[in-house]
């Protein structure tokens, strides 16, 4: 975590928001606007994604709460929610599928890169959220450990085993 996230400004209390300003985590801003609010509806907090107030304002479906006493866990729920990521749940994997939406990432490391609900086969860089949290668990089981190539093989043969050399 970079250290301006450590550093940043207490939320704005909640006697002291705008009316109709229910996120916990809102910081005054220019005008209305929550100080971490950017381009397109995003947040700019680590931990967030989108603004909350952007998608209530908009009509977006927000996260229900999370349960303050969770029920106990079958085996099969347990380990369906072992294969994602701290933070997400097979849920809003199904979510991310079911909005359709394709969200385009830019890296200085990896360049142009898509986040899509399943694979098109355009002649770019796609990678479906499963995949993704599959690479977090990978670099999350081997500390210190990071992605150093992200690219995208368009022959076929690339992608089998290669010949036995005698």
């Amino acid at each position: 975590m970079a250290l301006k996230h450590l550093l940043r400004p207490a939320p704005t209390p909640a006697a002291e928001r705008p009316s109709g300003i229910t996120c916990p985590k809102y910081v005054r801003g220019e005008g209305k606007r929550c100080a971490h609010f950017k381009a397109n509806g995003a947040c700019a907090l680590p931990d967030e994604f989108m603004c909350v107030e952007w998608l209530k304002t908009n009509g977006k479906a927000l996260p229900a709460p999370p349960e303050p006493t969770p029920a106990p866990r079958t085996t099969e729920q347990s380990q369906a929610e072992a294969s994602a990521p701290r933070g997400l749940t097979t849920a809003d994997f199904e979510s991310f599928k079911a909005l359709g939406v394709e969200v385009r990432l830019r890296s200085n490391t990896y360049g142009e890169f898509w986040l899509v609900p399943a694979y098109t086969g355009q002649p770019r860089k796609e990678l479906t959220l499963e995949h993704a949290a599959a690479v977090l668990r990978v670099l999350e089981a081997f500390p210190g450990s990071q992605v150093i190539s992200f690219e995208k093989h368009t022959n076929p043969e690339r992608l089998e085993r290669p010949p036995r050399r005698s």
